[in-house]
């Protein structure tokens, strides 16, 4: 049961990264797209004034950068989906929803095609100031995406933090739960009659508890790989205690043989 659980934790995290990487992904390609639609503002700026005319090459070159850039934010929207999908099979927990929503919304803007695809026809006819200022509303629209893609990708990465923190939780509240259990066998110990049949119960709980140390061990050592908070100290520390339940372990079976003899 706990190896399957530690899977399943292997594979979520797996499937986290891989959507981080998908959303880091598509901010670039957001950003690309805003400077991209800024610079066909600018350059219509700047030719309106220089008064030049652009030649028909250059019209018909401005309308394919549009029709490129939306053919652009289709793939992205594609993508976008696939994102959401993935998230949708990660626990519940580590599902930033409202960053998706508003990141897919600001991605799913109507008004982005329409402000390209008049950009580029507007310009192709020559209307420079109209076409400069659709390309600059698509680059706004599209700045805006790439905040709301931002949002989500520090939210997937907030997420995780949280996640180590709930696990450094859980280490910390099984090392207490350990060193008060050993405290009470070294009571026990200290009171018990040299005769005395306590000491397999004892051998017995002490081989549970490093059992459950070495759990706890376990589960430090796989944190470790995703985060600098579990130190080398700490591992050394662990060893140790480890290596001092072994010596109660041997010695307290030792006494009931003795007993036994």
């Amino acid at each position: 049961e706990q190896f399957r659980q530690s899977i399943e934790r292997t594979e979520n995290i797996l499937r986290k990264i891989q959507a981080e990487q998908k959303v880091d992904e598509l901010r670039k390609s957001a950003d690309e797209l805003a400077k991209t639609e800024e610079k066909s503002a600018e350059n219509a700026h700047q030719n309106m004034d220089q008064g030049k005319q652009m030649s028909p090459e250059e019209k018909a070159a401005e309308e394919r950068k549009q029709q490129d850039a939306q053919k652009e934010l289709d793939r992205m929207r594609d993508e976008m989906k696939d994102v959401a999908k993935d998230m949708q099979k990660l626990p519940q927990n580590m599902q930033p929803t409202e960053q998706m929503k508003n990141a897919s919304m600001a991605l799913a803007d109507p008004s982005i095609d329409q402000a390209m695809q008049q950009a580029g026809q507007q310009m192709q006819q020559g209307q420079m100031q109209q076409g400069a200022q659709n390309a600059e509303s698509a680059s706004q629209k599209m700045s805006h995406a790439e905040q709301k893609l931002a949002e989500l990708e520090r939210q997937l990465a907030q997420n995780e933090r949280q996640r180590e923190m709930g696990e450094m939780r859980q280490i910390q509240n099984s090392l207490n739960r350990l060193s008060k259990a050993e405290e009470q066998l070294k009571d026990q110990a200290e009171q018990a009659q040299p005769n005395s049949n306590v000491f397999r119960k004892m051998a017995d709980e002490q081989a549970e508890r490093q059992d459950e140390l070495g759990q706890t061990a376990s589960q430090a050592m796989q944190l470790a790989q995703k985060s600098a908070d579990i130190t080398p100290e700490m591992g050394r520390e662990m060893g140790k205690a480890f290596a001092a339940m072994q010596q109660a372990q041997e010695r307290a079976q030792a006494e009931e043989n003795e007993n036994t003899v």
